[in-house]
């Protein structure tokens, strides 16, 4: 899948751990930075063959009442 820095995805860690987190490319590194709260300071880097992008979501539907 394509992904754009900036982008909250679903992303799988060395096979084992999932997490929901916006995504980063730093050279041969990823940073997954937390998605609901910027500015936290709870960043994941790790090589990218570390990581699988599982999904990324592009935009969310919400019903018209």
């Amino acid at each position: 899948q394509f992904v754009r820095d900036g982008d909250p995805v679903v992303a799988l860690l060395n096979n084992t751990v999932t997490v929901l987190t916006k995504y980063f490319r730093s050279g041969a590194h990823i940073e997954l930075h937390e998605a609901g709260a910027p500015g936290s300071g709870n960043v994941i880097r790790l090589v990218a063959d570390h990581v699988t992008i599982k999904g990324v979501q592009r935009g969310l539907l919400r019903p018209v009442i």
